[in-house]
């Protein structure tokens, strides 16, 4: 397009005409250009809807919405070096994207533009049919995060520490609190069967007298069987 200079901005009239244009062809290069303030390059865009500010690009000072990009030689990343669509990780990208270069090199530099729809237009019926309700997935996916150091302070290090100290203790005691309850489901156990068959309980009761006897300590065992005491216990009055 020629005869519009940026730099002044846009009357409503020639947005209308700026923006029939744009939705005709998709793509619009305005030659013999002014360098074009920041404030008027982010007006010019306001005319055509909410701004987006990208994620993750660099800003410039006081104005959020104007993504600077510089790229020379010596640089590891350019900007734009593969076929991409603008902020396509949006659910709703944007409507396009206002360019303005300052800086060109003497050969090369040249940004192709390709027309999707112009491509889907030219696809078979078939290929269009099999492509419509169709949605690709876009994003990255960590399969591992690797931590080389990580700098604390040393409040930090002590409080990490009696957090630490404190679940091992409770961990000690709860482990402590299941193996008694274990032991007495166990001993319950236990005294069950031996009630039921009074020799169980003999054989239990000279078991216990030989675990005594082989040890060396000086231990005196006075056995009284049961049958004897339970009549004495039951017959003794409470005055007694």
């Amino acid at each position: 397009m020629r005869g519009v200079d940026l730099a002044d901005g846009l009357d409503v009239e020639t947005y209308q005409e700026v923006r029939a244009a744009f939705l005709q062809y998709g793509v619009l290069f305005f030659k013999e250009q002014s360098e074009i303030s920041p404030a008027v390059h982010v007006a010019v865009g306001r005319m055509f809807g909410e701004l987006h500010m990208h994620p993750a690009a660099p800003q410039m000072p006081g104005y959020p919405e104007v993504f600077v990009i510089h790229a020379h030689r010596e640089s590891k990343v350019a900007n734009g070096e593969f076929w991409h669509s603008d902020v396509s990780c949006d659910e709703v990208p944007p409507l396009g994207t206002m360019l303005q270069i300052h800086i060109l090199p003497e050969v090369g530099g040249d940004t192709l533009f390709a027309n999707m729809y112009a491509a889907y237009d030219a696809l078979s019926a078939p290929m269009r049919q099999l492509l419509d309700g169709l949605t690709g997935a876009w994003g990255i996916k960590v399969s591992n995060v690797e931590i080389k150091h990580v700098d604390i302070n040393e409040s930090m290090v002590r409080a990490i520490a009696r957090q630490a100290e404190a679940e091992r203790e409770r961990r000690a005691k709860v482990i402590h609190a299941e193996g008694e309850l274990q032991a007495s489901e166990k001993l319950l156990q236990a005294a069950q069967m031996l009630a039921q068959k009074s020799e169980a309980m003999q054989l239990r009761y000279l078991q216990t007298l030989t675990q005594i006897a082989g040890d060396k300590a000086s231990t005196i065992v006075f056995p009284v069987p049961m049958d004897i005491l339970g009549p004495l216990i039951q017959g003794r009055s409470p005055s007694a």
